[in-house]
């Protein structure tokens, strides 16, 4: 196992799809959730953990969201990601993130 806290690279970039699911209905204030997305990243992160510069994404996430108004939402949830380049590059060890996110959202 390695762990990444300070070391080689600057970025990471990419794209996640993802597909939640409301446990209770749109009217109520506070909506828990459960999601899962999966997508694309560049990064260039230690080439030892993830081999390439084009990896893979999957993320879990569970959580709550609070309505404040019609067009403002305050959400709270913990998530796990897991990115590696799915055996493309002679490297793929892979990294392993999780913790907290909180979001402040606005709908159009």
């Amino acid at each position: 196992m390695s762990c990444v806290f300070n070391g080689t690279g600057t970025y990471v970039a990419g794209a996640t799809a993802w597909l939640r699911y409301n446990f209770v209905p749109a009217r109520s204030r506070l909506l828990p959730y459960a999601q899962a997305g999966a997508g694309f990243v560049f990064t260039d992160i230690d080439r030892n953990l993830l081999g390439q510069d084009f990896n893979f994404n999957l993320g879990l996430g569970v959580g709550f969201r609070y309505l404040i108004s019609e067009r403002w939402s305050l959400s709270l949830e913990y998530r796990y990601q897991h990115i590696s380049n799915a055996n493309l590059a002679h490297r793929n060890v892979g990294i392993n993130a999780h913790g907290p996110v909180l979001g402040l959202s606005f709908f159009f």
